[in-house]
């Protein structure tokens, strides 16, 4: 995969080539400029800030275009949108993971948080955007590191003992259905994935397309109402076959697919993002 960690301000990035010329364009200039020097006397210091005033607004202008295009086409960078965050995350953390191969998860989001705002030669407005999605960014990692510590410390917690009269037994305490066996977290997975709703739009036009989702996915036809339901994104009272619909369920699919580093569907960030915004 042709892939940058810190993609933004590499140096294959036309923004840095342009402000790193830039920079030294401008620091050459200013180290020769005094009374005596010829650039001084043609042109002078208001010619010159009037210059260095042109050059940082068309870079600002590169920047913003960017800033667009890598928004657009879900291409992560420092100050990306946080749902273009959340979309390569898994990516972002494998290679992070095997880049350092005792790392793990929470070391990935240490490392995240340590990054700090960096100088854009932008609009303020565009300042504000970029700041608002770090900010974004800094607590879904710092609420991951919790969740994360905590499966920890639930995965150390000891059995539960009993005592009788005659030897300490450990009580085979009975677990209910785990919510991975339904069959909404079944089909739930090729929805939030983007397979299915891939596989709606190549079938879509034919008779019984979503029996042919089914199929293709290994589902038998009687969880179609699923696949129909959710990607309809039918909101009736009477069903609960929209798995979308349900937060907790939105929740649980996402913590899944974070841990197992499988692409987020661009219909299931959507709507996870809405229900992290209520």
């Amino acid at each position: 995969m042709d892939y940058k960690y810190e993609p933004f301000l590499d140096e294959s990035n036309s923004y840095f080539i342009a402000f790193e010329e830039f920079k030294e364009d401008t620091g050459l200039r200013s180290a020769h400029i005094n009374d005596n020097d010829e650039h001084y006397i043609v042109h002078g210091d208001r010619d010159y800030e009037e210059w260095e005033e042109s050059e940082l607004e068309d870079l600002g202008l590169l920047f913003e275009s960017l800033y667009t295009e890598l928004n657009k086409n879900l291409i992560y960078f420092y100050g990306c949108q946080f749902n273009v965050y959340l979309n390569t995350y898994p990516s972002r953390l494998q290679f992070f993971l095997d880049k350092y191969l005792d790392a793990t998860e929470a070391d990935f989001c240490e490392y995240e948080l340590e990054k700090k705002i960096i100088h854009y030669v932008s609009s303020d407005l565009l300042k504000g955007k970029i700041t608002y999605s770090l900010k974004k960014r800094s607590s879904f990692l710092r609420k991951r590191i919790v969740e994360l510590s905590t499966k920890q410390q639930n995965q150390k917690t000891p059995q539960l003992l009993e005592l009788d009269n005659s030897s300490t037994s450990i009580i085979d305490v009975p677990k209910g259905k785990d919510y991975k066996d339904y069959i909404w977290f079944k089909t739930g997975i090729p929805l939030a994935t983007g397979e299915a709703f891939d596989l709606y739009n190549k079938y879509k036009l034919d008779k019984g397309h979503f029996m042919r989702i089914c199929i293709d996915l290994g589902f038998k036809k009687s969880d179609r109402p699923y696949f129909s339901e959710t990607i309809n994104d039918n909101s009736s009272t009477n069903s609960d076959k929209n798995t979308f619909a349900n937060k907790d369920k939105l929740q649980k699919l996402h913590k899944h697919l974070t841990e197992n580093n499988l692409n987020f569907g661009a219909r299931f960030l959507k709507k996870y993002n809405e229900i992290e915004l209520e």
